[in-house]
């Protein structure tokens, strides 16, 4: 299938719809290969309304190693190659327009080059990697790319992924400087849920550190007020179609509360400011944290 042309084009924002580009970073070890299903299940969104799949850039980053001789370098970067286009070869079968990308460089330096020349809409990755040289997405590597990326990231946890049948949708419920960020979660779990016809689960977590813990009632009438007013921006028909509910757990941090409402979630899917020192549901500290703790899925969006 012939790639689809860069130029003159726009991203794809998921809060409106499937991604039309993804760029599938990979480390190549067998953790990686949890993000192949994934991958397909995003990548043929479109299709459930009878849009094209979208097209996959199957990314592989060639750390430098000052003690490697060029022969084995050469062998390395060969079976790179070879491992990509079996890759890249096998969601061409299925229909998914596809092409392998090996460069010289850092993950995250590769996948930001990538993401901007590529006008990617998404980035698959997943959460652990193999140790060594060629280590691609440890938590740290995970932490820099949903932290500096402007498209959404998608980090794969190293269970099997399936069409999610609950979605996880943690919600700021104060009026504080990340309620943009918030809202744009709440705008891409929705979206993803019609999609997928998953059931969704708006969270909102009452601090119980503190001199006085907050009070569970009270947060659940902001969050309630909150996910109401971004609800009725959607069209009647999608509000409709949304299977959703509502939920406040108690404690000691936000980060606490996500993951231990996530075990009973098949993706999570959380936005964020992309800067630190925010109060609350900020991608310094609790978007960052789930990239490493989470025990599912997680969908990090700007």
């Amino acid at each position: 299938m012939a790639p689809r042309s860069s130029s003159a084009r726009t991203p794809t924002t998921l809060e409106v719809g499937p991604p039309e580009r993804i760029l599938w970073l990979t480390d190549l070890s067998s953790h990686a290969a949890a993000c192949h299903d994934a991958v397909r299940w995003f990548a043929t969104l479109a299709t459930s309304t009878g849009g094209e799949p979208a097209e996959v850039i199957v990314a592989h980053a060639m750390g430098a190693d000052s003690h490697e001789d060029r022969g084995r370098r050469a062998s390395r970067r060969a079976d790179a190659d070879a491992h990509l286009a079996a890759l890249a070869g096998d969601l061409e079968s299925v229909g998914i327009a596809s092409r392998a990308v090996v460069a010289e460089g850092q993950p995250e330096e590769i996948a930001r080059e990538l993401a901007r020349t590529e006008t990617v809409d998404l980035v698959v990755c997943g959460r652990t990697g193999v140790s060594g040289l060629d280590k691609v997405l440890l938590g740290s590597t995970a932490r820099r790319l949903v932290r500096e990326l402007r498209c959404p990231v998608l980090v794969v946890h190293n269970r099997p992924f399936a069409a999610p049948r609950r979605i996880l949708c943690p919600v700021d419920p104060t009026d504080s400087s990340t309620a943009r960020a918030s809202a744009s979660g709440v705008r891409v779990g929705t979206t993803l849920a019609l999609l997928a016809h998953a059931e969704l689960l708006f969270l909102a977590v009452a601090l119980s550190s503190g001199f006085v813990p907050e009070d569970r009632r009270v947060v659940a009438r902001n969050l309630d007020a909150r996910v109401d007013g971004l609800l009725a921006a959607l069209p009647p028909p999608r509000r409709g179609d949304l299977r959703e509910s509502r939920q406040v757990v108690l404690a000691e941090s936000v980060s606490a509360g996500v993951i231990e409402a996530a075990r009973h979630a098949d993706l999570v899917v959380i936005g964020s400011s992309g800067r630190r020192g925010l109060a609350r549901l900020v991608l310094g500290s609790v978007a960052e944290d789930l990239v490493e703790r989470c025990p599912t899925h997680t969908l990090v969006v700007h």
